[in-house]
């Protein structure tokens, strides 16, 4: 004896396992294979029934009470209508905020001039028609001026005209 083993397979066992093999690729390969029937070849009927169409959307006005109390909104109150509200200083009135831009140390307010069509960008400490933006916070701002302090938050949808 030489020390090298040999070993062999059975000769069934090779061709079970080739069959199999043929087999589970057919099977895997069979969904994508045409079927023989083409377009023309359906009947009126049938493409008719394989038609979807999509179902009928409830109108706008059924939406109304997501609109004015928004799901991603933490407050999840009712936003005002926008005109001026009674006791809102002059300031409240004429400007809205944005956003807040915070970069480290640096922090900046976005406000809207509703009034001038415009946008204000302000650091604090930065004066806005008499009025000066003492203090920026993560979702509002505060201004001190000729009437008191006053604080514009964050509203939802604010950034669309």
């Amino acid at each position: 004896m030489t020390g090298r083993m040999t070993f062999t397979q059975p000769r069934g066992l090779t061709i079970s396992l080739g069959g199999l093999t043929v087999l589970l690729i057919a099977a895997a390969i069979w969904p994508w294979l045409p079927s023989g029937r083409t377009m023309s070849q359906a009947t009126p009927a049938a493409a008719a029934a394989e038609r979807v169409t999509a179902p009928a959307l409830p109108a706008l006005t059924a939406f109304s009470d997501t609109v004015e109390r928004p799901l991603f909104w933490p407050a999840r109150r009712r936003i005002s209508a926008g005109g001026p509200v009674a006791g809102a200083t002059l300031l409240e009135q004429r400007y809205r905020l944005l956003g807040i831009v915070a970069i480290g140390e640096v922090r900046r307010a976005v406000l809207d001039d509703v009034g001038g069509h415009r946008t204000v960008e302000l650091a604090e400490h930065a004066a806005l028609d008499g009025w000066t933006l003492t203090r920026i916070e993560a979702e509002s701002v505060t201004f001190e001026g000729p009437s008191g302090t006053t604080t514009l938050a964050l509203r939802p949808g604010a950034g669309s005209r």
